[in-house]
């Protein structure tokens, strides 16, 4: 089932921004359970990326691309438009494409292990302001998952978009086949479900309510929503915020 959209006003909000005062850098890795480098990708976002989503300074996601999965293992979070922001990606930043691979703000892809590449890049990309302020709300009286509410810059500039990624925690797969079979993977902030919520039109302040849809499979305890601004062209990123986890917004 798809996430459906609608405007913020057809209901009342209680407002609950992010934790951190000021935005948090977005950190995205490109993955998969069939590749034998990936691992150590893993946990590095399991361990130095929640220790700076805890402090509000980073928003790791986690992607599971589709094309290891001829090597005997069906990665279970993989899906083709992962491989196709991926390549999106690289084709906007000139680079290749392999696994695994990190992007920070959609500005500098390095590999996804490297640590000092990470660190270095998400303090060089956090010292540029944001140009946009993302607040989530949580809904009160609704049957809705969460409010976004974007506020642009006096100036905007390029092709924003409002992007929505549901993720989730703690997760662990058996592999059984392929370049990592009899291990166990553990998964954090992998990206379940990711929806453009629409552009930021004319330098006007964006309202959504985004409704909820979510899988009965997914455990709310362990969800997490992310909303960045990207911008449509050049992929870079100016303004992100994340509520986490998502058993607190739904309504009692």
């Amino acid at each position: 089932m798809g996430m459906r959209i609608s405007m913020l006003t057809a209901v009342s909000l209680a407002a609950a921004p992010a934790a951190s005062a000021s935005a948090p850098v977005v950190v995205e890795l490109f993955t998969s359970q069939g590749c034998s480098s990936c691992p150590d990708a893993d946990a590095l976002l399991s361990t130095w990326g929640m220790d700076g989503f805890k402090r509000g300074e980073l928003l790791p996601l986690s992607y599971d691309v589709d094309y290891w999965d001829y090597l005997g293992w069906k990665d279970v979070f993989s899906t083709p438009a992962y491989t196709r922001r991926q390549r999106d990606y690289a084709a906007v930043l000139r680079t290749r494409t392999y696994t695994p691979q990190m992007v920070v703000a959609g500005q500098e892809a390095f590999v996804g292990s490297d640590r000092r590449a990470a660190e270095r890049e998400t303090a060089r990309l956090a010292k540029a302001a944001f140009l946009y302020k993302v607040v989530l709300e949580r809904p009160s009286g609704a049957r809705a998952l969460l409010g976004v509410r974007v506020s642009p810059p006096a100036k905007p500039e390029g092709v924003p978009h409002v992007m929505l990624a549901v993720f989730e925690n703690g997760l662990s797969t058996t592999v059984t086949a392929g370049e990592n079979a009899g291990k166990e993977l553990r998964s954090d902030f992998v990206v379940r479900r990711l929806v453009d919520l629409g552009p930021i039109e004319g330098g006007k302040e964006f309202h959504r309510m985004v409704d909820d849809s979510l899988e009965t499979s997914w455990r709310l305890d362990r969800l997490g929503a992310a909303v960045f601004v990207q911008d449509a062209a050049t992929r870079a990123i100016s303004g992100a915020a994340s509520l986490y986890p998502l058993s607190a917004a739904r309504p009692k």
